[in-house]
């Protein structure tokens, strides 16, 4: 049995997407406060930059 390139591909992308979420889930302990903190970054960042052209 042969197995084609495109199966291998989707196959790899299947596990990875699988190990990643995995890694994430574990790891949720540090990865949600940094990903709440980013967003409030990239939310304040305008503010912050009209504000230094304020000054």
């Amino acid at each position: 049995m042969r197995v084609s390139a495109k199966t291998i591909q989707i196959l790899l992308t299947i596990i990875a997407t699988i190990l990643a979420i995995a890694a994430l889930k574990a790891t949720s302990a540090i990865t949600i406060p940094l990903a709440f903190a980013f967003f409030i970054a990239v939310l304040v960042y305008p503010l912050q930059r009209w504000l230094n052209r304020q000054t």
